[in-house]
């Protein structure tokens, strides 16, 4: 039996494309690597249609493989644009836009199978050159309108590929130009094929095109990482911050990072994306173990220097067993060590001293345990305090509640009247709780603009009303700034033991989500952990 080219085309393109597949597997947990894996499994079952048509010779048998082919042809599309979309933006995409982009494939889909009595896809079949063993499909209104579908999706995702390479800097430019030249290929293929404009009069040239795409990823993976760094927005890392500021990737590689980062720890040089972090460090870290934990780690980068750094980990998707990537933030606090250094050189070698000594050991006492800016606790007592309060809870049978707050649209305070406004409204807010709650609470700021709560022996009704008071107080609080008013509101989640958790852990996880849903509904206002979907259901 003769080989023709097309058939060659066709298995080549097959086998190249299950390579690539392989290939990108171990990226599938990125964003947008599920759906980049589904359009490859799309182009696979596609060309496979492709050949087996190519080499049927009966009529029957080139429709039914055509039929099949349309498995891969008609979502491929669809996944290659969800792909665009959620590699630009690293964000998920929403289950509304993906049912969406899907109705008109699957309804394609299911007139190919019964087009026999409707003729929407193909009107017609006839034999073209015996030469090439090719079927040539007359094509109804249904194909020409999925044509118009694809090429609309097409254009809109090299449309914002193009925006997002004016944005990006190397090494995500150079990626995104790979993607962006490789979704090329297919489409004047795939022109050629529907306008009927190709050497051979119906051979579909579609594949000679997604032969190109596969070549020009293969390349994007072995000399520019695709899929390995993830590009995450530059508005991620505020460059006039004073903090170092560190994003890297699940392999540790660096995406981001401030000028403030490279002074802090003495790194040199403009070409550090996508260098090991871990190998320009002279101490070694466990990001995931770190963010876990969620709590500052200090480090001495020159003793002799007396050079000390605080380091928070946070994961770029929280709550997810397999982050994209990690946030880390370095702040300089070699001034508060050399305190300690001091207070400890003073208490062996000047006796006489006794009392400066006494002074020094209470600020750095309060320095460790309340923030200098709001006079709540700092979260470096949560663990030892909370988990006690609520061991006598559970002893006594006592209810506790917990509760996390978080002043809304507290970005736009600083944005619009500066940090020193931002700063005085967290000061106020502050006294207020102080003020407005029992010596036995606990109150603490766990970071940012979030404070937390806790009330002994109050069950959730009573947590409630008082968490409501509390938050009609905070919005009455008034600062003025050059002439013009600054108010701000806060978003509350409660939860209370033992109804929502045994533990410190789930019960500050329930609050948070409760917070987080006391956003979702418009802010300025508490929400329990009781009107929490899980609980729902379980209601």
């Amino acid at each position: 039996m003769k080989i023709l080219p097309h058939e060659i085309v066709y298995a080549i393109t097959f086998f190249f494309t299950g390579g690539l597949i392989l290939v990108a597997w171990p990226r599938r947990h990125t964003t947008g690597g599920w759906f980049f894996i589904g359009q490859l499994l799309a182009l696979l079952i596609w060309v496979l249609g492709l050949f087996f048509e190519a080499i049927s010779t009966t009529l029957p048998a080139k429709i039914l493989w055509s039929q099949i082919a349309y498995f891969g042809f008609t979502p491929a599309i669809s996944l290659f644009f969800l792909f665009v979309l959620a590699y630009t933006q690293q964000t998920k995409i929403r289950a509304s836009i993906i049912v969406s982009v899907f109705i008109l494939p699957a309804i394609v889909l299911l007139a190919v199978w019964t087009n026999q009595w409707h003729h929407l896809v193909w009107t017609g079949f006839e034999w073209g050159d015996p030469r090439y063993n090719i079927l040539i499909y007359h094509h109804g209104f249904l194909y020409f309108l999925f044509m118009i579908y694809i090429y609309i999706l097409a254009l809109y995702g090299l449309a914002i590929l193009i925006r997002k390479i004016r944005q990006s800097e190397p090494p995500f430019r150079s990626q995104l130009i790979i993607i962006t030249i490789s979704s090329l290929f297919p489409i004047i293929s795939g022109s050629l094929y529907a306008f009927n404009v190709a050497l051979v009069p119906g051979m579909d040239t579609s594949p000679f095109g997604f032969l190109l795409t596969n070549i020009a990823l293969a390349f994007g993976f072995s000399s520019f990482q695709l899929l390995d760094l993830v590009p995450v927005a530059r508005d991620v890392l505020i460059k006039q911050v004073q903090d170092g500021l560190v994003v890297i990737d699940w392999q540790n590689r660096i995406v981001e990072i401030n000028q403030s980062a490279k002074t802090l720890l003495g790194l040199k040089g403009n070409d550090l994306l996508g260098k090991n972090f871990q190998e320009l460090l002279p101490w070694s870290i466990d990001p995931k173990k770190l963010s876990y934990r969620n709590q500052p780690t200090e480090f001495s980068l020159s003793e002799s220097a007396k050079k000390y750094l605080d380091l928070q980990v946070s994961s770029l998707v929280p709550h997810s067993e397999t982050p994209s990537g990690y946030l880390l933030v370095f702040r300089d606090i070699s001034a508060r060590k050399q305190i300690e250094l001091q207070l400890q050189t003073a208490n062996t070698a000047l006796h006489e001293q006794i009392d400066e000594i006494n002074h020094l050991q209470s600020l750095l006492q309060e320095q460790a345990t309340h923030d200098s800016l709001t006079g709540l606790h700092n979260r470096r007592l949560i663990d030892e305090i909370l988990t006690q309060q609520v061991e006598k809870a559970r002893v006594h049978g006592q209810p506790y509640s917990l509760l996390i707050m978080d002043i809304d649209h507290f970005k736009n305070i600083n944005d619009d009247f500066g940090h020193q406004a931002g700063d005085a409204i967290l000061e106020k807010f502050g006294t207020c709780i102080l003020g407005s709650t029992r010596s036995i609470d606990f109150s603490c700021r766990l970071g940012g603009d979030e404070i937390l709560i806790a009330f002994q022996n109050m069950a959730l009704t009573e947590a409630k009303k008082k968490a409501n008071l509390l938050r009609k107080k905070l919005e009455a609080i008034v600062l003025k700034k050059d002439d013009q008013t600054v108010r701000a509101t806060v978003s509350i989640g409660i939860a209370t033991f033992p109804a929502h958790g045994e533990n410190v852990e789930g019960l500050m996880s329930r609050a948070d989500k409760a917070m987080y849903l006391a956003k979702e509904r418009g802010r300025n206002q508490v929400v329990t952990a009781e009107e929490l979907p899980e609980f729902q259901a379980e209601g």
